[in-house]
C-alpha cells in the first residue's frame, strides 16, 4: 500500500459491534501496530467478556505511550 499511495505512519483501526471487540483485541495484544483505535460499541459481551477482562488486566500494567483510544 505504502509503494502505492501516498500514506503516513499515523495508522487507525475501527469498527463496529464484533469490529469493534476486534479492534480492543488489537490494542491488547498488538498496541504498536496502530497509531489509534476506535471501538465503537464494542461486542463485550460475547465469549463472557473475556476480552474486556483481559483489556481491564492489560490495561494497568502496559504502557500505551502515543496511543488513542476512542
Amino acid at each position: 500500500m505504502d509503494s502505492l499511495y501516498p500514506t503516513t505512519s499515523y495508522r487507525v483501526v475501527s469498527g463496529p459491534s464484533l469490529g469493534g471487540l476486534a479492534v480492543v483485541q488489537l490494542l491488547v495484544t498488538q498496541a504498536d501496530v496502530f497509531s489509534a483505535y476506535l471501538a465503537i460499541d464494542p461486542s463485550f459481551w460475547l465469549d463472557q467478556e473475556r476480552t474486556l477482562c483481559a483489556a481491564e488486566a492489560t490495561v494497568g500494567r502496559t504502557r500505551f505511550s502515543h496511543k488513542s483510544f476512542l
